[in-house]
């Protein structure tokens, strides 16, 4: 059995769970200020058992509803 050299490092490692952990964060913190109910509990399921899927997918949906939701407020205002 041969010994094969770690491809990365500790500072990587550390790079890499500091990322993860913001997005879990900013997620929950934007589920808990947008999301009541039922939807808030899926979610919080959603990103417990997905720790890098579920943030990145509530995010990249908060941003498109809020996309959404700005260009819509523009056309009544014009």
């Amino acid at each position: 059995m041969t010994n094969l050299p770690l491809l990365i490092g500790p500072y990587q490692i550390i790079a890499i769970v500091s990322v993860i952990l913001l997005l879990f964060f900013t997620a929950l913190f934007l589920i808990g200020k947008h999301e009541k109910g039922l939807i808030y509990f899926i979610w919080l399921i959603v990103l417990i058992f997905l720790p890098v899927i579920g943030p990145i997918a509530y995010l990249l949906k908060y941003f498109a509803g809020s996309n959404r939701m700005s260009s819509q407020t523009m056309d009544t205002t014009e």
